[in-house]
């Protein structure tokens, strides 16, 4: 397992806060990061591996 830190300007760390208020998506952000990872993956590897 690989930890990943992730550093936002104040500006940014607040935007995300009312993202996260209006998309559920936003709330998990170990999740949003993994599906986006597989979809990208995906694209470039034809879906090996999982």
């Amino acid at each position: 397992m690989k930890t990943i830190t992730i550093r936002l300007p104040d500006l940014e760390a607040a935007m995300l806060t009312e993202v996260q208020k209006r998309n559920k998506a936003f709330k998990d952000l170990q999740l949003l990061l993994i599906q986006q990872i597989r979809q990208e993956y995906q694209k470039t590897s034809g879906g090996l591996g999982r």
